[in-house]
């Protein structure tokens, strides 16, 4: 598993991220696609298309490891590269996703506070009680909306988590 999350464990969930969490369901609870189409295929039959023309033929022997470092530019351009890291990782049930963030909206250390992020084929669940402990435990983590609206950096990303790990959370820093 990744390190920080399992010494992140024992910290409880205090009021801030609680009240995160409660504003987030009020707002928009899904994160939309912001580059679908643009950064990869916006219907979900290209996506799968491509995810699939990426990724089937891979003949890694999955590791595990504790962070893996993949390019964020549009999948045709680097998709080969991050299909292959990605493939070759034994993914956990949590995935912390570490991005750049390449707008001026929102905070500069933010973590995506909504249930979910869209994707043209499904969707990948967050993991607010882990995104709950990390703001509690990191001066200047916050929980902020604006910052992951139009960001494309951890959007990129998920096509691959959702195709190797369905089933994984993760947390979008």
């Amino acid at each position: 598993g990744f390190h920080l999350a399992t010494q992140l464990e024992t910290v409880e969930i205090q009021s801030r991220s609680e009240q995160a969490e409660r504003v987030s369901c009020q707002a928009a609870d899904r994160r939309q696609p912001a580059v679908a189409g643009s950064f990869y295929p916006g219907e979900p039959e290209e996506l799968s298309s491509l995810i699939d023309s990426i990724c089937d033929d891979l003949t890694f022997q999955q590791q595990k490891v504790p962070a893996i470092l993949v390019p964020h530019a549009g999948l045709h351009y680097s998709g080969r590269i991050a299909g292959q890291v990605w493939g070759q990782t034994v993914i956990t049930p949590t995935v912390i996703v570490l991005g750049p963030k390449h707008t001026r909206d929102g905070a500069n250390l933010a973590i995506a506070p909504q249930s979910s992020w869209l994707l043209p084929r499904g969707e990948v669940l967050n993991d607010l009680q882990m995104a709950g402990k990390l703001v509690d435990s990191i001066d200047g983590l916050q929980f902020d909306q604006l910052a992951h609206a139009r960001e494309h950096c951890l959007e990129v990303q998920l096509p691959f988590l959702n195709h190797f790990a369905p089933a994984a959370r993760m947390v979008g820093i």
